[in-house]
């Protein structure tokens, strides 16, 4: 029974393999994957007076997949791809046991959002609310689980250290100070790489390229986040070039203080001011898309209420035909005039539910612009 199962499950595997699209987005995968575990190596460090927090940027790929495609491709890029990997071969050698708490997290992570990535879809084909599974309101039950996780097993784990691979660290409870650091930390970037991966799904030659069904009216509000991105870089760049030739420019190169050695303060200053314009641009986007939208589904309703109105005439026009033949044969008395009367009632009735139907069509399309209306008043 077990090997029949098992034969079943390898030859629905191999005949998904042949479909072309699923294969497209599996290599896809795979390869955004092994991409975001090589950048991983190279994270953005701030410094403090006691700890150092790192941002790894290549995060975003597998979380992009996720939200695109759903929680199996996603997994598959965080696994196979190695995308959320890079952290064991970053930490286990300084931190002992503590990875076999932290690091698997990251690929629940990226499982969390693309299973709720699925059911927001999901949600909206059936026309249902999807607030629940908002990209942003979903990280905040996943961060409590984790934060729970890293005030737990994480404090506990080190005293299983010292590890083989680590010998030299030593067995004690992680302090709560450090703890405390990581779980801000974690949230900080875990919001941070959820707004950037939308803001990428979110540009058209993106959704071009990973083959997605591009947004309603989202090509008239692409440039709002093309150019909150380009003024945040000017802004960066901008920031860069005062204080450098103002502060810094005899004691270190213009490249290091652009890039390579930045001073944690003024890196700090210049990604939350690259955030600030991107989630700024992301939102007002958003905004405006929805504004649109919401417009455009006025004047379908406005041209369903005109369709309906003109049926309306043409109905009572079917009506009057009936009628002047039932007056017509009573005048005339015509033979099988029951039959003819019962017919054309008939006809009569089937017009009437017919003017019901349209009826029903119209209130549900009057409430509906009602709300509109009251929404944008409120």
């Amino acid at each position: 029974m077990t090997n029949t199962k098992l034969s079943q499950g390898l030859d629905h595997l191999l005949n998904l393999i042949k479909n072309k699209e699923v294969r497209f987005k599996i290599i896809i995968s795979i390869i955004l994957g092994l991409a975001g575990f090589g950048l991983n190596f190279f994270p953005i460090n701030f410094y403090f007076e006691l700890h150092k927090a790192s941002y790894l940027f290549g995060l975003v790929f597998p979380m992009v997949i996720a939200l695109a495609w759903g929680w199996k491709y996603g997994l598959l890029s965080a696994t196979l791809g190695l995308g959320c990997q890079t952290m064991w071969f970053l930490w286990l050698k300084s931190s002992g046991w503590g990875p076999f708490v932290s690091v698997p997290f990251f690929t629940l992570w990226i499982v969390w959002h693309g299973w709720c990535s699925n059911q927001h879809r999901k949600k909206e084909v059936l026309n249902k609310k999807t607030r629940w599974f908002n990209l942003y309101l979903v990280e905040i039950p996943f961060r409590a689980f984790n934060t729970i996780i890293l005030y737990t097993v994480f404090r506990w784990i080190f005293l299983l250290n010292p590890a083989p691979w680590a010998p030299d660290l030593p067995s004690q409870i992680v302090p709560l100070s450090y703890v405390n650091f990581v779980v801000l930390k974690e949230i900080i970037n875990g919001f941070i790489t959820v707004l950037i991966a939308d803001v990428i799904l979110n540009l058209e030659i993106i959704r071009k390229m990973l083959r997605l069904e591009r947004k309603d009216l989202q090509k008239n509000t692409n440039y709002i986040i093309s150019f909150s991105i380009l003024l945040g870089i000017l802004l960066y760049i901008s920031e860069t070039l005062i204080v450098y030739f103002l502060e810094y420019k005899d004691q270190i190169s213009f490249l290091d203080f652009l890039v390579l050695d930045v001073p944690t303060a003024h890196l700090l200053i210049r990604l939350i001011t690259l955030l600030t314009c991107t989630g700024g641009g992301l939102l007002i986007s958003i905004f405006i898309r929805k504004q649109r939208e919401s417009e455009e589904a006025e004047r379908k309703a406005l041209t369903q209420i005109d369709k309906n109105i003109e049926q309306f005439s043409i109905l009572v026009d079917q009506i009057r035909n009936p009628l002047q033949i039932i007056f017509s044969s009573l005048e005339l008395k015509t033979e099988n005039l029951k039959d003819t009367i019962i017919t054309q009632l008939e006809t009569i009735e089937k017009i009437i539910i017919k003017l019901d139907e349209r009826m029903l069509e119209s209130k549900k399309l009057k409430d509906f612009l009602r709300k509109e209306m009251e929404s944008k008043t409120s």
